[in-house]
């Protein structure tokens, strides 16, 4: 924390949509919280999602990959790799392709190590593996993909300007239903989120002249996501030349999401809201709680609700049995003595919270068992 800046947002760094979240929760008597973010004199520009034009979120970039560098580490850009190459029970190295500014290849390239980690995300890190051929005796390599799906509920409020775009997006968090925080069943946590209306419009409900009359009102909306610690997986597998995805929203995830969207769209009428609606195709608005029902007469599969994958976990589950599990407690994988995946990949089960320090605690316990494994010492 101490090398990404890691703070608690004050009460009074809020923006006008979280804080609207805030009074909406305690109104409500919800237990709640600012965020604690990777910061440094931050200015609230607003383009956290973009990425920050003023380098005041202390990403790996500014962060992690100057500090390897400055300890020896040598960086490839727009290089990726095809392959680990592994030659009788050992990784021996990685082959992959150096790419232009138009991503398109431009010659290929050999590297010869004595140890390999993995470390290309839930999506890429079991792509790159089962394209290579890797042992993995548990089978479950590209299973238990988790990804946190939420959707955003927005709360119109017409006689104020909100610009939920504006200023720190992602500040407060209701965390009243957390199992995590706080053992509740339902296992949700509902955030302050913003995004300009180029991006959000992209989901946005309605069809024809109802849809852009409501984008037309975009400054009078709060907007708040839902991140639900999902209980059903999916899997990504090998494709044609790129990973394939497959994932659902299960029937219980979906019962858990509505009643989550149903207490955000709470929070937003007890800050005093008109109204609060949902991201379903079909435009859902409601006035008081009663109109809840609504939610009977929509639909939860692909195509009739807008979602977020907000995190992707799983998928190379970490564990101490080899035949139920991708890596060894150490990150190693089982049947290799020097081949290792450090990143949220080696999950067991969706987090119940943002799970940024998470992986980079992650990163560390696997830097750990590399250096216990190969006799090194830590620096």
């Amino acid at each position: 924390e101490e090398i990404l800046h890691v703070q608690k947002l004050p009460v009074s760094g809020l923006n006008t949509n979280n804080d609207k979240l805030r009074l909406g929760g305690e109104a409500l008597g919800w237990k709640g919280d600012t965020f604690h973010r990777n910061a440094k004199n931050c200015m609230g520009s607003g383009f956290c999602d973009l990425g920050c034009s003023y380098n005041a979120k202390q990403s790996a970039a500014l962060t992690f990959v100057p500090l390897a560098t400055s300890l020896g580490a040598t960086l490839l850009t727009d290089a990726r790799v095809d392959r680990v190459v592994t030659e009788a029970g050992r990784a021996t190295g990685v082959e992959g392709t150096f790419l232009d500014d138009a991503r398109q290849p431009r010659g290929p390239f050999s590297i010869k190590a004595d140890l390999v980690v993995v470390s290309g995300g839930s999506i890429m890190t079991p792509y790159l593996l089962l394209s290579s051929g890797v042992v993995d005796e548990s089978g479950q390599l590209g299973r238990n993909l988790f990804t946190h799906p939420g959707t955003p509920v927005v709360g119109w409020f017409p006689d104020e300007r909100i610009a939920n775009y504006e200023g720190i997006k992602q500040g407060y968090y209701i965390g009243e239903f957390s199992g995590v925080l706080h053992g509740h069943d339902l296992d949700v946590l509902i955030e302050g989120i913003g995004a300009p209306p180029a991006i959000t419009s992209t989901i946005f409900p309605g069809f024809g002249a109802d849809r852009q009359t409501n984008l037309r009102r975009y400054n009078q909306y709060t907007a708040g996501g839902i991140l639900l610690r999902d209980h059903d997986p999916g899997r990504v597998e090998v494709g044609n030349g790129r990973p394939k995805v497959i994932w659902e929203l299960s029937a219980h995830d979906a019962y858990r999401l509505r009643q989550a969207m149903e207490h955000c769209a709470e929070a937003w009428l007890a800050a005093g809201a008109a109204a609060a609606f949902t991201a379903h195709n079909k435009l859902t608005m409601f006035r008081n709680t009663r109109d809840f029902a609504k939610l009977d007469n929509v639909g939860w599969g692909a195509g009739e609700i807008g979602l977020f994958c907000f995190h992707q976990m799983g998928t190379a589950r970490m564990g101490s049995q080899r035949e139920r599990s991708v890596v060894s407690p150490t990150g190693r994988m089982w049947a290799y003595p020097n081949l290792y995946v450090a990143d949220a990949s080696i999950f067991p089960t969706a987090a119940g919270v943002n799970p940024q320090l998470t992986v980079y605690a992650l990163a560390d316990l696997v830097a750990d068992g590399i250096l216990a494994e190969s006799g090194g010492t830590k620096g």
